[in-house]
């Protein structure tokens, strides 16, 4: 059953540009997020961003169906108020998907 869902959604096109993993999710004040993006192969593709909400972001290109399915990105000194993670998609025609994962981040 499961595969056959699967197999429907991708010929619907109900297969997300990007999915995300954030490790920890909960976390004190100071500590290191990793988040890792998956993207789907699509010749569309340009670049892959991944950031912290409201804190910092990096970048970098991708090369279509050719790019890295998989992308491991680590922020250090995740500030108290920190909110969420997220994975954001550039196509060529200059849309954005983002997928996002909240976090939990104490300073006491």
């Amino acid at each position: 059953m499961r595969t056959a869902f699967m197999v429907l959604s991708i010929l619907l096109g109900a297969i997300p540009p990007a999915t995300i993993r954030v490790s920890p999710q909960v976390l004190m004040g100071g500590q290191t997020v990793y988040v890792t993006c998956r993207v789907s192969p699509d010749s569309r593709n340009r670049e892959l961003r991944a950031g912290i909400t409201g804190y910092t972001e990096s970048g970098r290109q991708l090369d279509g169906k050719d790019a890295p399915i998989t992308s491991i990105h680590r922020f250090d000194y995740i500030p108290c108020d920190a909110e969420s993670a997220y994975c954001a998609v550039l196509r060529n025609d200059g849309s954005l998907n983002i997928v996002k994962a909240n976090l939990l981040v104490s300073c006491q």
